[in-house]
């Protein structure tokens, strides 16, 4: 880590700490061995400078600089909006960002609910394209492939899933950049009663829109009314309430899927870990259970 490059970014002398207490897990040792593959997280410290000002600081470690260079090319699709914290630096192997203090949400008030809608209908606008839906039933058929391998998943499933998946998906599929990760932590209210995004780990690009957001569980809990009349007053697209059922669908699926894969990888050398991702990955099938069973008129 090189502290004078830090200290020039900011202009004062500092001090750095970490915002989480650094242990190897068992998961960190694997990883950093090659047995589990690359770590992704960033190491997250807290940067204080002598005249008060406050920063984070995110760095990688020799494994994961591709994880960084990831980040820095969504930050570039999300810099412009008044939700998101300030970049003042990075090379190839930190960020330094604004550090945002402030009270933590809670994600079952309106106002909340109405800062989202807000947010997510600017984040939506960004990065927008669309997908054939034959492209998007391809990846989907992947994730389900592998739920089958690994026998989340049975043959009469399958063929419903994506009997349903091709009746409600339409033949062109908005694409955009999302949010992801929407746990009440990552995100502040700030002096001005402004919501901010401030763990922008959570933003994701070429995203089907929606797809981020309705498929963690974090968005049940924001009331619907408030979100719905704020983002549609502030022109979100409609897709994500006509198609909501297949996005969610999908969402499942890649969570599922991933899960998964990595309960497998792991089952020898983590088995309590292992035990819970495929148990996550199980309570995600049983949504698809559902969907599967449901019917929809063909999407004309």
């Amino acid at each position: 880590m090189n502290l004078d490059a830090i200290e020039g970014a900011v202009g004062a002398k500092c001090t750095i700490q970490p915002l989480k207490k650094q242990r190897l897990s068992t998961s960190r040792l694997l990883r950093k061995w090659k047995i589990l593959g690359a770590e992704l997280s960033l190491s997250p410290y807290r940067v204080d400078t002598a005249d008060g000002r406050e920063y984070k600081l995110l760095v990688a470690g020799q494994s994961n600089r591709p994880a960084l260079q990831a980040l820095l090319i969504t930050y570039a699709a999300v810099a412009e909006l008044d939700c998101t914290p300030r970049l003042l630096w990075h090379n190839d192997y930190a960020i330094l960002l604004d550090f945002i203090q402030g009270e933590v949400p809670d994600l079952r008030e309106p106002a909340c609910a109405t800062e989202f809608g807000r947010s997510l209908a600017a984040i939506y606008r960004l990065d927008s394209d669309y997908l054939p839906a034959s492209t998007v039933l391809r990846t989907a058929n992947k994730y389900i492939e592998d739920l089958m391998s690994v026998g989340l998943f049975t043959s009469d499933l399958a063929d419903r899933v994506r009997e349903n998946l091709s009746a409600q998906l339409p033949e062109r599929c908005r694409t955009s950049v999302d949010y992801a990760d929407v746990q009440p932590g990552n995100f502040r209210w700030d002096r001005s009663g402004k919501l901010l995004f401030v763990d922008i780990g959570g933003f994701q690009l070429g995203r089907l829109t929606g797809e981020g957001f309705f498929g963690h569980p974090g968005a049940s809990k924001i009331p619907e009314e408030q979100f719905t009349t704020a983002y549609k007053a502030a022109g979100g697209p409609d897709e994500i309430f006509e198609f909501r059922d297949a996005i969610i669908a999908l969402s499942s699926l890649r969570r599922g899927s991933r899960l998964a894969i990595w309960a497998s990888g792991m089952k020898f050398l983590q088995p309590r870990q292992a035990r819970a991702f495929r148990a996550r990955a199980a309570t995600l099938v049983d949504n698809l259970q559902a969907f599967s069973n449901a019917t929809s008129d063909p999407i004309s």
